[in-house]
């Protein structure tokens, strides 16, 4: 494997040009192995994160992390939320912790659905991700067979969830009004063990105050991936951009005051489906606090950073993603 080397300066508000990093030159189906990924650490914590902090604590990143904690939202540009007064919990966060001004989705031509399938797949090719297009329930055409990040954190013997709001019972193909199926891209794995694992693993949140996801935040539960979905309202899509920042204010300080937070070894991000130039928040007790990244990444590039974190092999488009962890300092 290649490696990249990155300047990185701790000081507020630094703005970080990327360079493209090249996965491994064996590009399997399934994903190309990363010899150089051990399960050991030489990070030091220098304090421990807060609410008020959730950045800045820790000076070297962890090589691997115990949790990792996906937030989608939907349909939004970069200025609709970052610097929008109509989110200023958002936006503060970006300034207490990350974001990057250029973060693409899967492509122009996509819609909501397929962005979420190449988020947790790697597959780019649009032959694969045209089908999905219909932004339909899973079905016997709407549907793959390929290996995803899900099923990577399993066979690594390690656990992940998807909580979707609104679902009302376990991997629901439908349900209530507000509950965004095509948000909740575990139901349209069906390779492996796929399906019988989202019959355990893909559950219904609850509210940002309370149900599964809060409780496994509070029980010091938490899976070592986790993929939340508010729902139609609270991600965006159908209500307002106040409204999901009002969300996300109760929900996240209760992550960051949560026992895997404080541990150090967990990160958040916060990330919308479409439309390019996307908005994100970066959370994590290294990042330097008020880090701007400008240089272009994109949905593969989370899904590289994620498998990297987790020590797993990376999939189809992670293997030639610009690598985002050396600029976040993750």
């Amino acid at each position: 494997m290649r490696k990249t080397s990155f300047l990185f300066v701790a000081l507020p508000l630094v703005s970080f040009s990327l360079l493209a990093a090249c996965g491994g030159s064996e590009a399997a189906s399934d994903g190309a192995d990363l010899t150089n990924q051990v399960e050991t650490s030489n990070w030091a914590q220098l304090s421990s994160p807060t609410v008020t902090e959730p950045c800045g604590t820790i000076g070297t990143p962890p090589l691997t992390y115990r949790h990792l904690i996906w937030i989608l939202m939907e349909n939004k540009q970069y200025s609709d939320v970052i610097g929008n007064t109509n989110a200023p919990y958002l936006s503060d966060l970006a300034t207490q912790c990350a974001s990057a001004t250029h973060w693409n989705d899967a492509g122009s031509t996509y819609n909501s659905l397929p962005n979420y399938i190449a988020l947790t797949t790697g597959i780019t090719d649009s032959a694969t991700l045209n089908p999905f297009k219909c932004n339909c329930p899973p079905s016997a055409t709407v549907h793959t067979t390929k290996n995803n990040i899900f099923r990577q954190v399993r066979a690594k013997g390690k656990t992940e969830k998807s909580y979707a709001e609104g679902m009302p019972s376990n991997c629901a193909y439908a349900g209530g009004t507000l509950y965004a199926v095509i948000a909740n891209p575990a139901l349209y794995m069906w390779g492996g063990s796929d399906r019988i694992a989202c019959t355990n693993d893909d559950v219904p949140m609850g509210s940002n105050t309370m149900g599964a996801f809060i409780d496994d935040l509070n029980n010091d539960t938490l899976p070592t991936f986790s993929f939340v979905a508010p729902n139609l309202c609270n991600d965006m899509h159908d209500c307002s951009v106040s409204a999901g920042d009002d969300f996300l204010s109760v929900l996240v300080p209760q992550i960051l005051a949560s026992p895997a937070y404080s541990s150090g070894r967990t990160a958040l991000v916060i990330l919308w489906d479409e439309d390019s130039p996307i908005p994100n928040v970066v959370i994590a007790p290294s990042v330097v606090p008020g880090t701007v990244v400008t240089t272009t990444i994109d949905h593969y590039s989370l899904l590289r950073a994620t498998e990297s974190m987790l020590a797993l092999p990376y999939l189809l488009g992670a293997q030639t993603a610009v690598d985002m962890r050396g600029p976040f300092n993750l």
